[in-house]
Order: structure tokens, then C-alpha cells, then sequence
């Protein structure tokens, strides 16, 4: 039987989740420590931890555990990685920060639908945060006045369209949302994200540091 213990999941954020063991290594000439590689069981991905062995040797058998890992003499060390890359863009506002974190949970656990849905909810909320006076509006005019008024290109309209009419899917078609769908709409998003907020703070700093070069207040 592997080694089963709870810990934190820097990929799928989630706390306290389980990790199974698969495959554990010695140091040479370091008799009670011992690496191993689990996988979280929320969203399969590989963490490695270093244990400390405060009851055993490091022949120890961790098939043999049973309960948390301070009952077997077991202590974590350290866990690689802390954190992992997010696919957070830069520069969005915090109200997206949010949302957006959450959809990336639902994708990599597995709960398409969920992640589809908060990914529309994602545009929804930005097309009212560029301009409150079209937020009382159903989001498919409030993209189409955004785009009239010189706050999104056809382009993004575009992007933004096939974000809400896939997230209307994984809200309301009786078919489940696919994992290709979600992905797909978690692209849309990123390259939405990335055009409205990242690059034009990207130019903004540029040209700041630009002009400090050059002496201008």
C-alpha cells in the first residue's frame, strides 16, 4: 500500500489535500532522511518532499505507514515546488485576480463546467469594470457598446463573444463541458486578460523608464 498524507497543492491550491506516494530515494551517507515523490490526488501533479526519519533508517518502507506522518515518525522538511506558475497575467485588477484563480482550480481539478462558467464570469465582470455605465446591460451588448466606444477591438470583441457563448454552454447545455473546451476558453481568457491589462502596462512602464533615461520629470 503507498504512503498517503495531506498536505498543500502548490499547482491546484488546494489545502490540505491528499498526496499519494510513488516513488522514494535515499541520500547517500544521510541515514535518516529520504526523499519521495507523490502525486496530489486532486489534480495529479508531482511534488517531491524531503522526510525526516525521526524513528527509522533509511531502508524505512513508507508502504508500512499508516495514519498521519507524525504518528509514523515522519516530518516534512521541505517540498519542491513552494509554489508553481499560475497562469496569472500581470496587472489585472484584483476583483479578476480572484475569479480567474478560481477557474484555474476548477480546470485542473477536473470540474470543467465549474471552470467554464467562472471563466465567462471572468469577461462579465471586466466589460463592467471598463465602463459602469454599460454595466446594467446583458454582457452580449455590453462587449458589442465596448467595442463602438473604443475600449475593445473587433478582434477582442471577438475573443470576448466566444467566451461568453462557451461559458453559456457549461452553464446551461445538458452535455457536460469538456476538458478541450475549457482549456480552449482559458486561452480566450489569458490572450483577453493579456491584450486589456498586461501589455498596456507593459508600454506604460516602458515609456516611464524611457522618459526618466532622458531626464523628463
Amino acid at each position: 500500500m503507498a504512503l498517503e498524507f495531506s498536505h498543500d497543492c502548490p499547482y491546484c491550491k488546494t489545502n490540505s489535500i491528499g498526496f499519494t506516494g510513488r516513488y522514494n530515494w535515499t541520500i547517500p551517507g544521510v541515514g535518516n532522511q529520504k526523499f519521495i515523490l507523490a502525486t496530489c490526488n486532486g489534480c495529479h501533479a508531482g511534488v517531491i518532499f524531503l522526510f525526516r526519519l525521526n524513528n527509522h533508517t533509511s531502508d524505512y518502507d513508507f508502504s508500512k505507514a499508516n495514519g498521519n506522518l507524525a504518528s509514523n515518525g515522519l516530518q516534512t522538511m521541505h517540498s519542491w515546488p513552494q509554489t508553481a506558475h499560475n497562469d496569472i497575467p500581470e496587472d489585472i485588477p484584483v476583483q479578476l485576480l480572484g475569479l480567474l484563480t478560481q477557474a484555474i482550480k476548477c480546470l485542473r481539478q477536473g470540474a470543467w463546467d465549474a471552470a467554464g462558467m467562472t471563466f465567462r464570469k471572468v469577461i462579465d465582470v471586466s466589460t463592467k469594470l471598463l465602463d459602469s455605465s454599460f454595466s446594467k446591460k446583458p454582457l452580449a451588448y455590453r462587449i458589442d457598446d465596448l467595442e463602438k466606444s473604443g475600449k475593445l477591438t473587433a478582434d477582442i470583441k471577438s475573443w470576448a463573444h466566444e467566451i461568453r457563448l462557451d461559458g453559456n454552454d457549461a452553464a446551461h447545455e445538458d452535455d457536460p463541458f469538456t476538458r478541450e473546451q475549457a482549456e480552449a476558453l482559458h486561452s480566450f481568457v489569458d490572450a483577453y486578460l493579456r491584450y486589456i491589462y498586461t501589455l498596456p502596462k507593459m508600454v506604460e512602464r516602458s515609456r516611464e523608464t524611457r522618459d526618466l533615461a532622458n531626464g523628463k520629470a
